[in-house]
């Protein structure tokens, strides 16, 4: 048996097999490590907190460094925390709580990243809605303007407009025009 790894993942592959059977195996394990998602991916936020997210019996809540829960699993789906908040989902929409398990901000977003430097990329629920940053406590402080939208590192997030990356500072003042066809957190 031969093992490859890639990125996260790593696939066996049993000889002798054919090629094409082992590309249906290789493909989706590639084609997923190669997606770019908000808050995760090759540019993740560092996590600082001693909660995590688990599921139990279908509801997803967070337990402590020790294994205690510390927020009662009640969720559709959960993030790690960041900058003392943690990205929530309740049906399709997403929020965050803080690290006592209140809501901080309620849930309205179709996508809602992790927070780095005090802002986290959200998208709206709408199917033409775009990105914006909002901060700890749901205020917008970028509008919402941009296709796709990374992170913040050192004070810049990658931020894509009509097909093109350029870079955003913390105030929204497009510091480095989208003239790029790719672009990676600082």
């Amino acid at each position: 048996m031969a093992t490859t790894t890639m990125s996260r993942f790593t696939v066996a592959i049993s000889l002798p097999m054919s090629r094409l059977a082992a590309w249906a195996m290789v493909a989706p394990a590639l084609i997923f490590a190669s997606c770019d998602f908000i808050g995760g991916g090759s540019e993740d936020v560092s996590v600082n907190s001693a909660m995590h997210p688990v599921e139990i019996d279908g509801q997803w809540g967070f337990v402590s460094s020790e294994g205690r829960i510390a927020v009662v699993p009640a969720y559709d789906g959960a993030d790690d925390f960041s900058d003392g908040r943690a990205a929530v989902q309740v049906g399709l929409d997403w929020g965050y709580i803080d690290e006592g398990g209140n809501v901080a901000v309620a849930p309205q977003y179709r996508i809602a990243g992790r927070f780095s430097e005090g802002l986290a990329a959200v998208r709206g629920s709408d199917l033409a809605a775009q990105y914006g940053f909002i901060d700890i406590f749901g205020n917008e402080v970028i509008p919402a303007q941009f296709d796709v939208a990374k992170p913040f590192s050192e004070g810049y997030a990658a931020v894509r407009v009509s097909g093109q990356w350029g870079f955003v500072s913390t105030n929204g003042t497009m510091v480095v025009p989208p003239t790029y066809a790719d672009a990676r957190s600082f």
